[in-house]
């Protein structure tokens, strides 16, 4: 956990007079130079700093680095286009139909002079089920049975991510099972629903963001017969909610803070039920308690891995939530820029690139 961003090493004296936004003080490649609040942030190298590559050349390469700040993505994207910035670090949905293809490949015309860099990255998007509420398991079930997740990578996600085949452990972490997840099977999913008198009212709540993906769901069980609302709020409005406990059904997603299963899992361990912790399903279930906290006392590799999927499978054995898919990492940047790399938390390591 010491390797998590907010553990770094700062400038104990800045630290005390709350300086650290405007003055800076860290210990990384780069050093604080010049904020334009909500426009651009400047860095310079860091002269003394410790690092040095194989050949005994100190790092960074670069002098300084400027990081600018865009409301419109459209505008970002075009001043990328014209050089005024050598990378973008995500590919937003205004543009990302032009950039790259269904399958999530860079367009021809853009492939002569940019690259395009995809990593796994460490972000579950997935739906929650409020406990509370008791929506019976068989409807769980067959909510999950109802996607069709290629469909939607592909068609709302141009191949960017992976379906969510598994649990809520994310690809690219140890502990992730690639197939324990409820498979596509509408047809199962009807029968299941006839099994109803009466089909509850349920309603999806997302932000604006996320419409796009929850529309489908929608439709998903549209086709299977099960007419659902989605609900469009402002995202502190949803994060509000998901908190209080008011909302049945709603759309989330988990950014690993450190990179093992534990992070994931204790969303749904009890003791850490919303308010206090990150466990907005309010779920509580001995049998995973016990695993969780099993896990927390283990300093095995391998049986922490063990235990993490046996909770996991858990997890999805009781369609306590609804896998979306798993996040990627995209970056593109033109072809004189190299070096650059990334990882699964999505921290962007400039060290050692070079602008030929």
């Amino acid at each position: 956990m010491l390797t998590m961003p907010y553990c770094s090493v700062v400038d104990s004296i800045i630290a005390a007079k709350e300086l650290l936004a405007t003055t800076g003080g860290g210990s990384g490649p780069f050093k604080f130079h010049q904020w334009h609040f909500g426009e651009k942030m400047v860095f310079h190298k860091n002269e003394n700093y410790w690092q040095k590559d194989d050949s005994g050349n100190s790092l960074p390469y670069l002098d300084g680095l400027s990081i600018s700040f865009l409301p419109d993505q459209q505008s970002a994207f075009l001043e990328y286009l014209t050089g005024t910035f050598d990378l973008l670090p995500n590919i937003d949905p205004s543009f990302k139909d032009d950039l790259v293809t269904q399958t999530g490949e860079l367009r021809n015309r853009y492939r002569e002079n940019h690259v395009l860099n995809r990593t796994p990255f460490l972000n579950t998007e997935f739906l929650l089920f409020n406990s509370e509420y008791e929506l019976p398991y068989e409807l769980r079930w067959a909510l999950n049975a109802a996607i069709n997740r290629t469909q939607m990578m592909e068609l709302l996600r141009s191949g960017i991510g992976r379906e969510a085949t598994g649990g809520i452990i994310p690809f690219g972490l140890p502990g992730h099972q690639q197939d324990i997840g409820i498979s596509f099977s509408p047809d199962s999913a009807k029968k299941v629903l006839a099994a109803f008198d009466e089909l509850p009212e349920l309603t999806l709540t997302t932000s604006a963001n996320y419409r796009d993906i929850c529309e489908f769901v929608q439709g998903s069980l549209g086709d299977i017969g099960w007419s659902i609302s989605v609900d469009i709020v402002p995202s502190a409005t949803l994060r509000s909610a998901k908190s209080s406990g008011s909302l049945a059904f709603f759309r989330a997603s988990w950014i690993a803070d450190y990179p093992d299963a534990e992070n994931y899992l204790l969303l749904f361990y009890s003791k850490m039920r919303a308010p206090k912790g990150p466990n907005y399903s309010r779920y509580s279930v001995a049998a995973y308690d016990s695993l969780y906290e099993s896990l927390l006392n283990e300093q095995s590799a391998s049986v922490r891995t063990a235990l993490a999927q046996e909770a996991d499978a858990l997890l999805m054995k009781n369609a306590a939530c609804v896998p979306l898919y798993y996040d990627e990492v995209i970056r593109v940047h033109s072809k004189n820029l190299k070096g650059l790399k990334t990882n699964a938390l999505n921290a962007l390591l400039l060290k050692e690139v070079i602008l030929q």
